[in-house]
């Protein structure tokens, strides 16, 4: 049978009971020997063999020798007590884990991003921030756009020129405005729809296939905005800036969500922007593929719908 491991607690209580709760929760097997907080009149939820405060944590490690580990917040300690206590650890093979101090208005799980010897959290961390990960999905991005436009695009291209040529002068490509990665604004390609065209075809979208060759738009990402669109969701959702973190796509995980069974009433904007950041937090070229593959068959459904109703 696994031993309990026998830790002691160096902090203020509000910290020691989220680090109690989510070790619990984690299926921690462990005994809290000793809790050291300098907040005195503070009440503790669980029943601990020894409380003192945050200077008595180095006696009492020399005193019990079967301590395993210690967590300690070692901003709420003074910088020498902390130091003799961290080397005190180091000499008798103890474990040291040194928590942060967090938010008690964050709700969210937070990430710790490491630069050097300097460690950070963060809320807003995304996959997408890493060089290699967006190099990876660069890559992917660049070789299937090009098998596209060297094989099917150019048959699209004359048969949609020809047919935009004979229904109305002017030029076959059209150039919108739209807002990309870091707010970078770039023009996306479509086929100039005839006119009485209404809404954009699958057909009209093929030449933002050379925007994805050229890095301004990913195979998967947000939907794609024009800057007067954003000025105005922004007034809306602040928090709408989120998605400039990637490229817009052709298809997103927004638009391949079905929210029939959401029992959470909220707006299309907010809904929008949920499913932007969690495709942000969880991206990899899986789903990337599933996103792709789902995109199709829904649009091979809408299809057969129309074929069965005409």
């Amino acid at each position: 049978m696994k031993r309990s491991k026998h830790v002691i607690f160096v902090g203020p209580l509000r910290l020691f009971h989220e680090w109690y709760d989510a070790w619990r929760l984690g299926g921690k097997l462990f005994v809290v020997d000793a809790l050291f907080s300098d907040d005195a009149e503070g009440d503790v939820r669980v029943e601990i063999s020894y409380r003192g405060a945050a200077q008595d944590a180095e006696q009492f490690l020399a005193e019990h020798p079967d301590v395993d580990e210690v967590f300690c917040c070692m901003s709420c300690m003074e910088q020498g007590a902390a130091e003799s206590l961290f080397y005190m650890c180091e000499e008798h093979g103890i474990r040291f884990y040194s928590l942060p101090v967090g938010l008690p208005f964050v709700r969210r799980r937070m990430t710790l991003v490491r630069r050097g010897f300097v460690s950070a959290q963060t809320t807003r961390r995304s996959v997408l921030y890493d060089v290699w990960r967006r190099v990876e999905k660069r890559v992917a991005d660049f070789l299937l756009s090009a098998v596209f436009l060297l094989t099917l695009f150019p048959f699209f291209c004359v048969v949609c020129g020809i047919r935009i040529k004979r229904k109305s002068p002017g030029p076959i490509f059209l150039r919108t405005r739209c807002v990309g990665r870091q707010g970078r604004v770039f023009r996306r390609l479509t086929f100039r729809r005839p006119e009485g065209a209404v809404r954009e075809t699958w057909v009209d979208r093929l030449p933002m296939f050379l925007n994805v060759f050229f890095g301004e738009m990913s195979f998967v990402g947000s939907r794609p905005r024009q800057p007067e669109e954003m000025e105005s969701y922004l007034r809306e959702a602040t928090r709408y800036r989120i998605r400039c973190i990637a490229k817009p796509g052709l298809t997103g995980w927004a638009q391949v969500c079905d929210h029939s069974q959401d029992v959470c009433r909220r707006s299309e904007l907010e809904t929008e922007v949920l499913d932007d950041f969690w495709y942000l937090q969880n991206w990899s070229c899986w789903l990337d593929l599933r996103i792709m593959w789902r995109s199709l068959t829904q649009f091979l459904g809408r299809r057969s719908e129309k074929s069965q109703s005409v």
